[in-house]
Formats: C-alpha cells, sequence, structure tokens
C-alpha cells in the first residue's frame, strides 16, 4: 500500500523535476544578461534536481527489487553507474575548466533517465548499458585531451574518408546480422555498430573539406563520399544513419555556400530519392506503408508502431507510475522504442520537456557555433548540433508516428554500447570546443583588463601636478 501511495506521488514529483530542469537550463542560455553567478545558481538547480530524480526512481526500483533475487545486483550496478556520473561532472569541471555546465547536466539527466528506464525494462541490458557508460567516460576524457593537439586539426580530409569507408565495409568482412540489419561487426567476442563509430569521422571530414577556398570541388568530393557510404549503408538496411549522414551534407553544405538553391535542391533530391526507394527498396517500402497506415497489419509489421502510439496515449500527461505500466508489450522497447516506454509510466509531459532538454542542447551548441570565427572549429560545431538534433527528431518523430521509424537510438537513453560511446565523442569534441573558447575568451578579458591598467598609470604619472589637488 505505501509502496502504491510512494509510486502515485513520484509522478507528480518527476514532472515537477523536469520543469525546473529544463526551465532552469533554457532560461540560462537564453537570457544574455544573466551574471556568472546566477549561471552558477540554475546549474546547481540542476544537480539537485539529478540528485532528487536517482534517489527517488533508485528507491522504487529498490523496493520493488526486494524479494526478487537482485537486489543486491541492482545496487551494486547502481553505485557503479552514479559513481560514473559523478566522475564525469567531476572530470568536466575540475581536469577541464570552460566546460560548458549545463550541457553536462543535461547528458548526465538523460543517462539517469535511460539507466532507470532500461533496469525496469531489461535488467541484463542495463547492467551492460552501465559498463558502456563506464568506459564512455573514460574515453570522453580521453578524446577531450587528444584534441588539445594541433596535429589533429591538421588531418588531410582524405585520411577521415579512408576511415570511414574502412568501417563502412567491416560489416562485410565480420558480419554479425542483427535484427535482418547487416551492419553489424563480430571481432573476437566484442559486437559492435561501424556506423556509429563514422559520425565522429564524418564531422572532421566534412569541417576538413569544408575551410577549402575550391568550392565545388569540395562539394563534389563530399557528396561523392556521404553518396559512397549512403549506398553501402543502404545495403546494409541502415536507413536511419543514411539519412543523419544526408542530412548533415546539405545542412554543411549549405553553411558553406549560404546558397538556398542548394538546400531547396537537396530536399528535392532526397524527396526523389525517397520515392524511387520505396519503390524498388522492399524494407523501404514495408517501413513506409506501417508509418502510412499501421492498422491495417496490426498484428504484423504495424504491431510495434501501434503499441508505441497506445503506451503514450496509455500513459496520459502524467503517466502511469514506475513498474505500473506495461511497456515491455512494446517491441524493442529498450532501443528504438525506449521514448514511448518513458511517456507510457513518466507522462507525456514528462516526454515533452525530455524533448525540451534536447532543444537546450542544440541551442547550446548552435550558440557554440556563433561564438567562433576560425572556420574549421566552426564547422566541426556545426557538424555536432547537426548529428545530435538529426538523430533525435528521427527516432522521437518515428516513435510517434509524425515521420517514418528509422530504426535509430535515443541519444544517451536507448540501449547501445556503439551508439553510446559514439554519442560521448561527439559530446567530448563539443565540450573542448566549449573549453578551448572559454579560455580563449578568459585570456582576452585579462589582456583587455591589463592593457585598461596599464593605460590609467600611463594617465596618472603623464598629468601634470597640482598643488590644489588632495594628497593620496
Amino acid at each position: 500500500m505505501m509502496l502504491e501511495f510512494f509510486t502515485e506521488i513520484s509522478k507528480y514529483v518527476n514532472v515537477l523535476l523536469m520543469i525546473v530542469f529544463a526551465i532552469s537550463g533554457l532560461y540560462a542560455v537564453l537570457n544574455k544578461k544573466i551574471t556568472r553567478r546566477a549561471f552558477g545558481d540554475f546549474c546547481a538547480y540542476q544537480r539537485v534536481v539529478i540528485v532528487l530524480f536517482n534517489l527517488q526512481s533508485g528507491a522504487l526500483i529498490f523496493f520493488h527489487e526486494l524479494g526478487g533475487g537482485r537486489t543486491l545486483e541492482f545496487v551494486r550496478m547502481f553505485a557503479i553507474a552514479w559513481i560514473a556520473l559523478i566522475v564525469l561532472n567531476f572530470t568536466m569541471s575540475k581536469l577541464h575548466r570552460g566546460t560548458n555546465k549545463i550541457l553536462t547536466n543535461s547528458i548526465t539527466f538523460l543517462l539517469s533517465i535511460g539507466i532507470v528506464m532500461l533496469w525496469r525494462l531489461r535488467p541484463d541490458n542495463c547492467i551492460r548499458q552501465i559498463w558502456w557508460i563506464v568506459v564512455s567516460v573514460v574515453a570522453i576524457n580521453v578524446v577531450m585531451y587528444i584534441l588539445r593537439c594541433r596535429w589533429v586539426y591538421k588531418i588531410p580530409w582524405w585520411v577521415w574518408a579512408g576511415g570511414a569507408l574502412v568501417l563502412a565495409v567491416l560489416p562485410f568482412i565480420f558480419p554479425s546480422p542483427e535484427n535482418g540489419s547487416l551492419n553489424w561487426v563480430y571481432i573476437y567476442g566484442v559486437t559492435f555498430q561501424p556506423s556509429e563509430l563514422i559520425k565522429p569521422i564524418l564531422v572532421f571530414l566534412l569541417s576538413s573539406l569544408y575551410i577549402r577556398k575550391h568550392k565545388i570541388s569540395s562539394i563534389l568530393i563530399g557528396g561523392g563520399i556521404v553518396g559512397a557510404l549512403a549506398l553501402i549503408l543502404l545495403v546494409q538496411n541502415d536507413l536511419g544513419m543514411i539519412l543523419i549522414f544526408c542530412s548533415m551534407f546539405l545542412l554543411m553544405t549549405y553553411d558553406y555556400t549560404q546558397r538556398e538553391w542548394i538546400l531547396i535542391g537537396g530536399v528535392v533530391g532526397v524527396l526523389v530519392c525517397g520515392v524511387a526507394a520505396y519503390f524498388f527498396v522492399g524494407h523501404v517500402k514495408t517501413r513506409v506503408d506501417i508509418w502510412l497506415d499501421p492498422w491495417t497489419d496490426i498484428d504484423g509489421g504495424g504491431y510495434q508502431i501501434a503499441q508505441s502510439l497506445f503506451a503514450i496515449v496509455g500513459g496520459k500527461f502524467l503517466g502511469t507510475g514506475l513498474y505500473q505500466g506495461m511497456p515491455y508489450y512494446i517491441p524493442e522497447g529498450w532501443t528504438d522504442m525506449i521514448f514511448a516506454a518513458i511517456c507510457e509510466e513518466f507522462g507525456s509531459i514528462f516526454g515533452a520537456l525530455m524533448v525540451a532538454i534536447y532543444l537546450l542542447m542544440a541551442l547550446l551548441m548552435f550558440n557554440l557555433v556563433s561564438r567562433y570565427e576560425n572556420r574549421l572549429r566552426r564547422n566541426i560545431a556545426m557538424a555536432c548540433s547537426i548529428i545530435t538534433g538529426i538523430q533525435t527528431i528521427l527516432i522521437i518523430g518515428g516513435v510517434i508516428k509524425l515521420i517514418p521509424l528509422t530504426g535509430v537510438t535515443l541519444p544517451f537513453v536507448s540501449y547501445g554500447g556503439t551508439s553510446m560511446l559514439s554519442m560521448f565523442v561527439i559530446m567530448g569534441i563539443v565540450q573542448e570546443l566549449f573549453r578551448s573558447r572559454s579560455q580563449t575568451e578568459r585570456k582576452v578579458r585579462e589582456y583587455e583588463e591589463k592593457r585598461r591598467q596599464e593605460e590609467a598609470r600611463r594617465e596618472a604619472i603623464s598629468r601634470p601636478f597640482r598643488f590644489d589637488e588632495p594628497w593620496s
């Protein structure tokens, strides 16, 4: 009885915590006149929200696990997860001074939501996810230290292109088919998805190409490489990654040329390719037909999207409460469809505010783009923001039947080790750009302050002495 009461109260508390987190972040980012002290206060509010969410959700899971035989395992794994999140925040604030605290808080909160929901759905997958988070926390620190070396930014585009193409063809050499896809690799007992690792490589590939003066050749080279990757991924049935890569190429090309006709022509080209794929690629036709009308085949191909919509509607505004819903009826509810499972037990308001957190992250990254005059670093920030935004739109739009489902993961929430590692690497790139820019701005401020003091001293020395002035 007490557990049911606690679960009911937690529904309202979770929504309140999410509101505080989202509003604090958005206000701190959008308010251009905010002081450093006020910014720090809002970051502290967000950290309190994260702690309260973890304590409340952890307590609910603990009481549900009592007597189930996995109580000690839950305590041990969640302790490891919380230590990893603490280490992430500590290293970002102490070892990498100048990184964006709101971005770190957003990543931490999304990771916390993902861990809670994965344990609710599949504890074994959650355990593997936690270990991937530990690996990713190490990776983000390594990446940030490597990016402080100038030689990284001098690597030519063809080296990045070679790495991307090698990763793309790996599934044909070391195949490990999963769920009808051929984009997984199995090497010495380790299974991973190479296309996820191509994302950060493509960031540097297009960024280094799009600083050249010869724009036409750069666009042709970039288009040829992305086209080759798209054809390989089409054979592997990885439609989501095709859309991410093509969207990234199109938006980066528009930013490079500032020509509206390129953006319009690219969109038309994507639509034409989509129509052609609908008629000639069976996998694409199935996805589109299910999107248009899942109800005619609700027991077959339309079952997944139908169960997703039932879960979202069944959760209503505040959700059923943790362990009170039936998210296990959603196929792939721990990967592609985890957003539907979250909406069922945490509510559609909670889900909408999760979208606001992703919007907050996008605003932070686009703000970083506007602060850079260095073209290469500006391109890198732009590419990272595009990848994060497009991937989020694709999966959430597919889950709510806004667009055809493409089978990508929800960043930092869905189960997927390679995807988690890839997103941590991308956020490491972004945070290093924040740190670098912050250090530059700090040195400029110190130089200007020193210059003002020097000018004031010289003015005081050169000014003639007057006897009627008071002595000091």
